[in-house]
């Protein structure tokens, strides 16, 4: 799946994001409407009709392009001409105003960071976001929650409060790459200081018989 990054910006700061060199708040790059189309074209233009194609929403994040709505009416047009689906990647911080406007076949992939690396606002909206996805029915077929295992976070009990509040049977699950130099340096050392998290992880989603989707990484 071709991913397509929106813009530059993001309104967090996880200390664990692969795209952390690409991250700005000055400086910002957003993508312009008719490249975004032209990207979309060029990507599925060759894809059989009747083979289902997907592209990807990532930043940044999304939901901080400055037309993010006209993106939204754009991604749907793509997606009846193609045949297609999607993904929105998103942290759910500035989602809810745009809920009415995505297309039937985006599905959301809403990265739940810990409040620890959040403002009370940001905490807040998110969880309102989360509130409304719920009453939309959305975590049935349209909306999963994704959680990043890392060194930089020791305590996921935020993560099973949401899967025990909206009593979510999937999670998707991600093992972060490593962005410190010390670890960079001796990746076996990282990955191997990570599995007792990781089974922790593992154990927990047990408990509530909840599947494990393993990302791509």
């Amino acid at each position: 799946m071709p991913n397509i990054a929106l813009t530059t910006y993001c309104n967090l700061h996880c200390p664990y994001c692969f795209a952390d060199t690409m991250i700005q708040t000055e400086d910002i790059k957003n993508i312009s409407l008719d490249r975004f189309k032209e990207i979309c074209h060029w990507v599925l233009k060759d894809k059989p009709p009747e083979v289902p194609g997907h592209i990807g929403l990532i930043g940044g994040e999304p939901t901080l392009h400055p037309q993010f709505k006209e993106i939204l009416s754009i991604t749907n047009d793509i997606f009846m001409k193609y045949n297609c689906g999607g993904v929105l990647f998103t942290n759910a911080v500035y989602l809810e105003p745009f809920l009415p406007y995505l297309p039937n076949d985006l599905h959301l992939l809403i990265n739940v960071n810990t409040p620890k690396a959040m403002n009370e606002d940001q905490w807040n909206k998110m969880n309102s976001t989360l509130d409304e996805i719920y009453n939309l029915g959305w975590f049935k077929d349209k909306a999963t929650i994704g959680c990043n295992i890392c060194m930089e976070i020791d305590d996921y009990s935020f993560i099973w409060d949401i899967v025990d509040k909206y009593n979510l049977k999937l999670v998707r699950v991600s093992v972060t790459a490593p962005t410190k130099e010390e670890y960079k340096n001796d990746k076996d050392k990282y990955y191997t200081s990570l599995l007792p998290r990781f089974l922790n992880f593992v154990r927990e989603a047990n408990k509530r018989n909840i599947y494990l989707h393993r990302d791509c990484n």
